[in-house]
């Protein structure tokens, strides 16, 4: 998932035409969410986990093809096995019966970030080692899969018989908390595509090396929304979610605005700020997924589409989308001005995350469900 936002700027692509792909594919991709979330509901889950990160390596072949048309066929290929993988995984985390769920939803997501954290190092030194030959990287993939297929896995299927179809998924918005949840989800993972979108062209403004431009601050950046998982899934068991998701947003503001109202950064100075705007930003989807579930526990597969699916639909049409058109509007410092006007919805996001704070002072899920 992260292949494309540091390629487009290897390969000096137009960055709105690279932004209106990327998110066709990725709305095309994120919805079939919908559709995988009703297959996990219905027990479907080992296959679906082998089929997932064959889907997602498809970017790897990047590199051997150049017209926009089939650019934007393999995204959609690699944004279909995410929507496979994802709620397919949080799903079975979902269900495990332990008190310290948000903890080990913090360690699933902190293993997905670390590895769109190596992504771009990982992918552009594999493409200047060999010559652009990265069709290699597909590799680890393949034997994922391998390893999932020969391993034994426990079916589970939901009782729950409702059908699928966008009303269904809609009455979610009828639970307060989840509705709060849903919009926390599109503010935060909003400025998330958009720093990982754009940050190569915004460290490339600021004149910082190519190893900083081509991986090694989107690294940093990822590498703290990884780490940022565990101390919150922590924080998350022991307090409250909707605590950790307003502490995260106020400390993503200062440390974003911290970022781009610098202008020269030295390299350790914007390494830790990289790293610790990623570790409030990424810590929250986990929580939330957790409070999701624990919402509608009979319905997790569909939970957790409509907190990743439904809520990247948006995110990503936001921070892809809209950043590459924000960058065209200034003719000095675009990227730096397009991430500014985007962090905007950090104080959105605030607004909601201290909304659901007081609906869980107010009283508990179970008691709201039962009112809906």
């Amino acid at each position: 998932l992260s292949i494309w936002p540091v390629y487009k700027t290897m390969a000096h692509l137009d960055i709105a035409t690279a932004g209106f792909i990327a998110i066709a594919a990725i709305s095309m991709g994120e919805v079939s969410q919908l559709f995988f979330g009703n297959l996990i509901d219905k027990g479907y889950q080992k296959r679906l986990l082998i089929v997932g990160p064959l889907l997602a390596s498809i970017a790897v072949l990047f590199p051997y093809v150049e017209s926009y048309l089939l650019f934007f066929l393999l995204i959609l290929c690699t944004c279909i096995g995410s929507a496979v993988f994802h709620p397919t995984a949080a799903s079975i985390l979902g269900g495990i019966v332990s008190p310290r769920k948000a903890l080990f939803m913090g360690l699933f997501q902190m293993s997905g970030n670390f590895g769109m954290g190596i992504g771009q190092l990982f992918f552009s030194s594999t493409f200047k080692a060999l010559d652009g030959s990265t069709i290699i990287l597909i590799l680890p993939a393949a034997l994922l899969s391998l390893v999932v297929f020969l391993s034994p896995m426990k079916t589970v299927v939901s009782t729950n018989k409702t059908p699928i179809s966008l009303r269904n998924v809609l009455r979610f918005f009828q639970i307060k908390p989840l509705r709060c949840l849903y919009f926390v989800q599109v503010c935060n993972q909003s400025l998330l595509w958009s720093l990982v979108f754009l940050l190569p062209d915004f460290l490339l403004s600021r004149g910082y090396s190519e190893t900083i431009v081509f991986g090694g601050g989107h690294f940093m950046l990822l590498c703290g929304a990884a780490l940022g998982c565990l101390p919150a899934g922590y924080l998350s068991d022991k307090y409250t979610p909707a605590k950790i998701l307003f502490t995260g947003f106020l400390l993503a503001i200062g440390f974003l605005y911290f970022i781009l109202g610098t202008p020269v950064l030295s390299s350790e100075v914007l390494f830790g700020a990289l790293f610790c705007t990623g570790a409030s930003l990424g810590c929250m989807t986990p929580v939330a997924l957790v409070l999701g579930s624990e919402l509608v526990p009979d319905q997790r597969g569909m939970v957790s589409a409509f907190l990743m699916g439904l809520v990247w639909i948006v995110s990503e049409g936001i921070g892809i989308g809209s950043s590459g058109v924000l960058v065209g509007l200034f003719s000095e410092d675009g990227p730096a001005k397009a991430l500014a006007m985007i962090g905007l919805l950090l104080f959105v996001g605030t607004i909601f995350a201290y909304k659901l704070m007081s609906t869980e002072e107010q009283s508990s899920a179970a008691i709201l469900i039962e009112e809906v």
